[in-house]
């Protein structure tokens, strides 16, 4: 109970999302069934991005703040060193600044040396202890090619449900009603950042979910989306995960059931009268 109000007073329809995603939920249908995958493909295409390649799309709210920049060239280098195909979609929302640094950025020549974590530090010495070799020696020693990786500046984002069924990956703070968009479009999540309290709970649905992870470090977001897309297998379980948990149609729920008790309420009046 929540409060003094009994459990069969209380509805869960879900937060209410744009009706964008509703429709693009509907058309799309499961994201990796075939239908679903060639949907996806023409709309890369309709996006001008390569439908080809992996998709990330990268968010800080509707300002463009927090570590978007850091967490930008840490996918780059990774990606690229990895031989993931991929096109990184920052949304920058009002901050120009942000986007025209992404834009002038002379990516091919960006020092691909990556800063890593305490954790990956520690975790790289114990497989060195141990003998067991992890997935950059791996790649090391298979001489794999560098990724080919685009990197796309966006200002303020209206066709969201669009880019996010473009996306293989979303990356983006704890914000709800990022997260229940995601979810209506079964898009696995990367939780960057949270607001203590209010977003906490956030993360814990996205974790416990089985759709997402939580990093805050750099290196180590990099590193897990790179190992995501990586994995077919494990990206199309998560996007399942995610379509679980989605509402699409949480919005024109809630009205229907407000215009029902409305109509309800009105005819108990009348019949009173």
């Amino acid at each position: 109970r929540r409060g003094l109000i009994p459990n069969n007073k209380l509805v869960m329809s879900g937060l209410p999302i744009r009706h964008d995603f509703a429709v693009q939920a509907k058309n799309m249908g499961e994201r990796y069934s075939e239908g679903g995958k060639e949907y996806r493909e023409a709309m890369k295409k309709n996006l001008g991005l390569d439908p080809k390649k992996k998709n990330i799309l990268l968010m800080g709210g509707g300002e463009g703040v927090g570590s978007l920049a850091a967490i930008t060239e840490a996918l780059y280098k990774m990606l690229r060193k990895q031989g993931v195909d991929a096109t990184i979609c920052v949304v920058c929302g009002r901050n120009e600044q942000l986007k025209e640094e992404i834009a002038a950025k002379d990516w091919a020549s960006l020092d691909t040396t990556i800063k890593l974590s305490k954790r990956q530090r520690a975790k790289r010495f114990l497989r060195k202890i141990t003998g067991r070799r992890s997935k950059d020696n791996r790649t090391e020693a298979a001489n794999c090619p560098n990724g080919n990786i685009d990197v796309v500046g966006l200002g303020f984002v209206t066709n969201m449900a669009e880019y996010m069924v473009a996306t293989d990956v979303l990356v983006s703070k704890a914000g709800p009603g990022t997260i229940a968009e995601a979810a209506a479009l079964g898009l696995p999540v990367m939780i960057t950042s949270f607001l203590p309290g209010q977003e906490a709970g956030n993360v814990d649905i996205v974790l416990e979910g089985g759709f997402g992870k939580f990093h805050k470090y750099p290196s180590e977001i990099a590193e897990t989306v790179a190992d995501w897309l990586d994995d077919s297998v494990l990206l199309e379980k998560m996007s399942q995960n995610s379509a679980k948990m989605g509402n699409p149609d949480a919005a024109s729920t809630i009205v229907k059931d407000i215009g029902s008790i409305t109509h309800e309420w009105l005819e108990k009046n009348k019949s009173t009268k």
